[in-house]
C-alpha cells in the first residue's frame, strides 16, 4: 500500500446519461461517443508508470461496478451519496480511513490534465490543506486532501460557476491554507467539445 491515493470520479458510460449538454447539441450516441475518449484518456493518465508508481488508483463509478479493460489494473468501487459533494466527501473519508495521508480527487472531463498536475498537487499537499484545480468554468477538476472535512462538500452549488468561489470560502471560514493549481478546461458543452475536437479524433475507441 502506498501513502497516496488517487481516486477517479466516472459515470457509467451510457447513452442519455453522460455529456448531456454536450448531447443537447450534437445527440446522445455522438456524445456518448465523446465521453467513452475521455475516458479513454483518463484511463491512459492514470496508468501511466510514473502514477501507478505514486499512488494507489482506486475508480468510483457512478451507478454500478463497471467491467472494462480501461480499469483493469485498479480496484473498482461504487460512489454513494445524495449528490456530488457527499460522493465526494464519502469516497474521501473511505480512503484516508484506509491509511492514505494525501488523497486526490478528479473526474473524466479534463483533457488537458497531464502527470505533472498529479506530481504538483503532492508537493503543494506538502505545505497546504488543500489543493484545487481551477476549472475554466467556475467549478474545480481536482482537490486534494489529507483530511475529509465534511463542510467542503455541502452547500455548495454543484454545476454552478460560483463551486471553486464557494469552495475557497469554506476554506477561508475553516482556518485551512490552500493552493492553487492551473486552470484548465473541462470538456463539457459544444464550445468545449470543438476546441479540442482535433485531440478527441487522435483517440480510438
Amino acid at each position: 500500500m502506498l501513502k497516496q491515493c488517487l481516486i477517479v470520479f466516472i459515470k457509467n458510460p451510457e447513452k442519455g446519461k453522460v455529456k448531456t449538454r454536450l448531447a443537447s447539441t450534437i445527440g446522445d450516441d455522438a456524445a456518448l461517443i465523446v465521453y467513452q475518449k475521455l475516458l479513454k484518456f483518463t484511463s491512459s493518465l492514470v496508468n501511466n508508470q510514473k502514477i501507478t508508481d505514486l499512488f494507489d488508483v482506486k475508480i468510483y463509478c457512478s451507478d454500478y461496478l463497471i467491467e472494462d479493460e480501461l480499469w483493469n489494473n485498479f480496484e473498482i468501487k461504487i460512489q454513494y451519496g445524495s449528490d456530488l459533494g457527499i460522493r465526494m466527501h464519502n469516497a474521501i473519508k473511505a480512503e484516508t480511513g484506509n491509511g492514505y495521508q494525501k488523497v486526490i480527487l478528479i473526474g473524466s472531463d479534463c483533457i488537458e490534465l497531464k502527470t505533472k498536475h498529479l506530481i504538483d498537487t503532492l508537493k503543494k499537499l506538502e505545505n497546504n490543506d488543500i489543493v484545487f484545480g481551477p476549472a475554466n468554468d467556475g467549478g474545480y477538476y481536482l482537490i486534494a486532501l489529507k483530511n475529509a472535512v465534511i463542510q467542503l462538500f455541502t452547500a455548495i452549488g454543484w454545476s454552478t460557476e460560483s463551486v471553486l468561489k464557494q469552495s475557497l470560502d469554506k476554506v477561508q471560514e475553516l482556518s485551512l491554507k490552500p493552493s492553487l493549481l492551473e486552470t484548465l478546461n473541462d470538456l463539457d458543452d459544444y464550445e468545449d467539445y470543438k476546441k479540442f475536437e482535433k485531440i478527441l479524433s487522435t483517440i480510438k475507441i
